[in-house]
């Protein structure tokens, strides 16, 4: 079983609804509807707004469908990376993570970031015993790595 979760905080200094909007790019356009994205408000250290998009999604059709966008809307430079770095990416609960560019996202461009400030992809496999090789061989199968 497979599971996708996203999330990215808007901060006071960023236009809440332009983050939002960063967050949907992730989502391919046909499932938004069906896709619940919660909205958590928050006090920072210094009593500063602080908003957190989040969303989880375990139907497996929609769960598929999510990644095949992420992988259609990465660049090869991009899939490359995740493959290189894949060990790391990976954690041994076999949750792999992905940080994409929230100003890159809100102009439409899927662009790997290693910045905190970033909207979160964690794409859970359930599998036990953890099998790295089957999870490599699902993210090439379904475009995610080349």
């Amino acid at each position: 079983m497979v599971s996708v979760g996203i999330e990215t905080f808007a901060h006071a200094t960023e236009d809440p609804e332009k983050v939002l909007k960063s967050l949907k790019f992730i989502l391919p356009e046909e499932i938004l509807d069906e896709v619940k994205i919660k909205r958590e408000e928050l006090k920072g250290h210094y009593k500063n707004p602080i908003i957190i998009f989040r969303t989880a999604i375990r139907r497996k059709g929609l769960v598929k469908k999510v990644i095949s966008h992420i992988a259609k809307i990465l660049s090869e430079k991009d899939k490359k990376r995740i493959k290189s770095s894949f060990d790391r990416r990976l954690d041994p609960s076999g949750n792999l993570y992905l940080r994409f560019d929230k100003q890159e996202a809100y102009l439409g461009k899927a662009v790997l970031t290693e910045s905190g400030d970033s909207i979160r992809v964690k794409i859970a496999f359930t599998s036990h015993p953890l099998e790295l090789n089957k999870i490599l061989g699902f993210c090439k199968e379904i475009g995610l790595v080349t």
